[in-house]
């Protein structure tokens, strides 16, 4: 398993590390949706919530990676988008998030 986690700063921004390192962020954008970005500020694609509350993920060509669905409380589960689970986010009073993210799947 890969672990990194997210710090997010409230109506601003979602900062990603691993191994201590920044290695993008995920902004707010249109729609209740996030623009995400690698640590260079370039775009790697986005988040949209869809009418049940998940999020959709997609690349930066508009293709679909993925989905994330709430799976406890303050859990959430990442599926590929074939329906494979890619790992978990547990939140921390909401403001810190862990990630475990499972390798080969």
């Amino acid at each position: 398993r890969k672990m990194c986690f997210s710090i997010k700063i409230p109506g601003w921004k979602i900062i990603h590390f691993e191994a201590g390192k920044k290695v993008g962020e995920s902004r707010p954008a249109c729609f209740k949706g996030l623009a995400h970005y690698d640590r260079r500020g370039r775009s790697t694609g986005k988040s949209i919530r869809n009418f049940v509350g998940e999020l959709n993920h997609y690349d930066c060509r508009g293709r679909c990676t993925g989905y994330s669905r709430r799976s406890g409380l303050g859990e959430i589960t990442h599926f590929s988008n074939r329906g494979w689970v890619n790992g978990t986010t547990r939140s921390i009073l909401g403001v810190l998030f862990v990630h475990s993210e499972t390798i080969g799947e």
